[in-house]
Formats: C-alpha cells, structure tokens, sequence
C-alpha cells in the first residue's frame, strides 16, 4: 500500500534527467544495433511495472519503434 511505502526504510537510486537521457539514447541506439528498425519493429515488454520498464518503452519510443505492453 501507499502508506506502507512511505513508512518503510526504502533505499531509492536516484538519476538526473541528463542521466535518465544518456541511459534512453544507448538503450535505443542497442536496440537499432541488434536490427530493430523504426516503425516496423515490434517491441514486446512483459514485466511488472517498474524502472526497467519505463526506461525501454522510452528508449524505443526515442527510435520509432512500437510498443506493446504485457503486463505481469
């Protein structure tokens, strides 16, 4: 629950914006690399939501790729 979270000792792993940007470009420049082609390719993410989850939609995002989610 909300309330459980903000009372537990939680260690969080903070990233600036240029950070999080860094990490989305060599993400998606990875994914171009191992042959995803921009509106043609289909990227599928089966995971709970969280961090990971977020930072592939956007590096696919950032190369025209198409997202399909598939939650957990």
């Amino acid at each position: 629950t909300i309330s459980s979270l903000l009372t537990e000792n939680i260690d969080y792993e903070w990233i600036t914006y240029a950070e999080f940007t860094k990490l989305i470009a060599n993400l998606g420049a990875g994914l171009v690399k191992i042959g995803a082609t921009p509106r043609k390719t289909k990227v599928g993410i089966f995971c709970n939501t969280r961090k990971e989850w977020l930072q592939i939609a956007h590096a696919a995002f950032s190369q025209s790729l198409v997202v399909a989610t598939v939650y957990a």
